[in-house]
C-alpha cells in the first residue's frame, strides 16, 4: 500500500486553492509548486538547524510537516500563526510566519524574470486563495497519520 507523502498533501493543496477549474489542476500543481523562493524557509529543530522551501511546494510540504509537530505554540489568541496566498492568474505566493517574540517573516515565491522578458500580463480582475495554519495543520497530521 502506498503512503501519501507531505509533498503529495502540498501539490493537492496547490491545486485546490489555485485552480479555478477541476480541468486545469495539473497545470496549476506544475506553474506554482516550482515557484522560487525569495529567501528558504529556516527551522530549528532541536540542535539541528534545517533549511527548506527553495520552491514553493517543498515551502508548503515542509509546513505541512512542522506544523502539526509544534502544535502547541500555535493555540490561543497570542500563539504563532502562519498564512499563505496563492495569486493569479499571473502565479505568485507569499508565505508568512509570526512566531511569538518575533518579527513577522515573509517568503514571496514567483517566476523569476530576466531583463528583457515580457512583464507579466496585467490582470485587472486577480484572485486570492488563502488558508493558514489551521489548514495546514489538519492536512499535515492526517499525513503524519
Amino acid at each position: 500500500m502506498s503512503r501519501v507523502t507531505f509533498q503529495d498533501a502540498a501539490n493537492l493543496i496547490i491545486a485546490v486553492a489555485g485552480s479555478r477549474n477541476v480541468k486545469d489542476s495539473a497545470a496549476t500543481v506544475r506553474e506554482y509548486a516550482l515557484l522560487p523562493a525569495s529567501k528558504p524557509l529556516i527551522f530549528g529543530v532541536g540542535q539541528e538547524t534545517i533549511t527548506r522551501g527553495s520552491t514553493f511546494g517543498d515551502a508548503l510540504a515542509a509546513l505541512l510537516e512542522a506544523v502539526p509537530a509544534s502544535a502547541d505554540s500555535f493555540s490561543g489568541e497570542d500563539g504563532d500563526w502562519v498564512t499563505v496566498s496563492l495569486f493569479g492568474p499571473d502565479p505568485r505566493a507569499v508565505i508568512e510566519i509570526m512566531r511569538r517574540g518575533e518579527e513577522l517573516s515573509t517568503r514571496e515565491y514567483a517566476k523569476s524574470r530576466k531583463r528583457g522578458d515580457p512583464s507579466p500580463t496585467f490582470a485587472d480582475l486577480q484572485f486570492i486563495s488563502r488558508f493558514t495554519q489551521i489548514t495546514i495543520g489538519h492536512v499535515g497530521t492526517l499525513v503524519a497519520g
